[in-house]
């Protein structure tokens, strides 16, 4: 298993297969899983640091607290993401009955 550093303080990203020279960039079912996350996760990082940016200008958060602040709010924002997706694709699997 490869774990990459991300670029936030909650931690890592771990990969337990590795893409063989035979598939190469064909998509499986797990591939396209994994890049649906992959996506969810950089825009909650995004929406987070808009969020934050916000925060500090307005005083709610500093450099004392920032490194406390941080990973909440990203938790947070990436539950609001991966809800909203769900809903979405439920609302979408109930339009194609």
């Amino acid at each position: 298993m490869a774990c990459f550093p991300l670029f936030f303080p909650s931690g890592f990203v771990c990969v337990d297969k590795a893409i063989s020279p035979r598939t190469g960039f064909l998509q499986t079912r797990d591939s396209m899983d994994r890049h649906l996350l992959e996506k969810q996760q950089k825009e909650a990082l995004q929406a987070t640091k808009e969020i934050v940016v916000k925060f500090i200008e307005v005083q709610r958060i500093s450099p004392t607290n920032f490194a406390e602040m941080f990973p909440a709010i990203y938790r947070v924002v990436l539950s609001a993401v991966r809800e909203s997706a769900e809903q979405l694709e439920a609302a979408t699997r109930e339009g194609d009955k």
